[in-house]
């Protein structure tokens, strides 16, 4: 399938003039992913036991082409031989990102059926699994009025500068994780006592962030990144436990990082990573939210 995408792209390199308005087409992978960590800690603050949520999702591969607009993408997802005899988790993932003058925006909506529950890796599919959906968005401001953030993420332009900048932003987030048995399987109740039956946590998190972001180029390759840590507000509602909803405060942290080559004539190509971790305070121990993605893209602007 990545070969048939391939084609497609170079044909849209070839038979360009027929296509109006069109200005750029890139072909790339991706790797979307949403996990949860369960940790539970000691008055100590010391860990005690640890469990893992996370899927059996395969990469995507992918065309997309550009005009003034827009851009409109098709991709298919490709198949890993290493976890293949493992049931693959289902999921719909829409993640969005952009920019306009000195801000850069983020919107996306996951939701994926079937995360394997361990206290390490996924070995088989005869693990418990349980399900969860989350949606959400995030603008970020930058505070240098030369730094420009169609310049230094992703492949919106073919030029790179050497820049940087304070960041301040806000982030809004709702998430489900639910199970129609337990979020604690039976045999890690000794260490998660207190959330013993707990069927479903619902999260509303809004909160401000701050970091620093910066960029460098040099003989056509450039490496950018940006780190913020972020404060927040979440009220949480609980299903299966005896416990009234609350509303609490706690921290995140997101990030981003770059490496990219814009070659001869109009083609450029790069790797790009994204993340970002939410904290989830509950009974005596802590959820954290993982997001993140894994791009790898080759782009030819016309």
């Amino acid at each position: 399938m990545g070969l048939i995408l391939l084609l497609i792209g170079l044909s849209v390199s070839i038979y360009r003039p027929d296509f109006k308005d069109v200005h750029s087409y890139s072909v790339f992978a991706e790797s979307p992913n949403i996990s949860y960590t369960l940790t539970n800690k000691d008055t100590d603050n010391n860990e005690l036991d640890k469990l893992i949520y996370e899927p059996n999702v395969h990469s995507f591969t992918g065309i997309a082409v550009s005009n003034d607009y827009g851009t409109l993408s098709l991709s298919a997802q490709n198949i890993d031989q290493e976890k293949s005899h493992i049931d693959s988790s289902t999921l719909f993932d829409l993640q969005l990102m952009g920019h306009f003058r000195k801000h850069i925006w983020e919107a996306y909506y996951q939701n994926y059926q079937g995360l394997y529950v361990s206290n390490s890796s996924i070995i088989s599919s005869d693990l418990p699994r349980v399900n969860t959906w989350s949606y959400g968005i995030a603008v970020k401001h930058f505070s240098n009025d030369s730094f420009e953030a169609k310049e230094s993420y992703g492949n919106y332009s073919k030029i790179k500068t050497t820049n940087w900048s304070l960041v301040q932003g806000l982030y809004l987030n709702k998430s489900r994780l639910y199970s129609s048995k337990t979020l604690v399987p039976d045999q890690y109740n000794a260490s998660f006592s207190q959330l013993e039956g707990l069927k479903a946590l619902e999260t509303s998190t809004l909160g401000i962030e701050a970091g620093v972001t910066g960029l460098y180029s040099f003989y056509n390759f450039h490496i950018s990144g940006m780190l913020a840590i972020g404060w927040h507000v979440q009220k949480q509602e609980y299903s299966g436990i005896h416990s009234d909803d609350r509303t609490v405060s706690d921290s995140a942290v997101s990030s981003l990082v770059e490496l990219g080559h814009n070659g001869l004539s109009g083609a450029s190509f790069g790797v790009q990573v994204r993340n970002q971790a939410i904290n989830i305070p509950i009974k005596n121990a802590s959820y954290a939210l993982e997001r993140s993605t894994f791009s790898l893209y080759y782009k030819y602007f016309f």
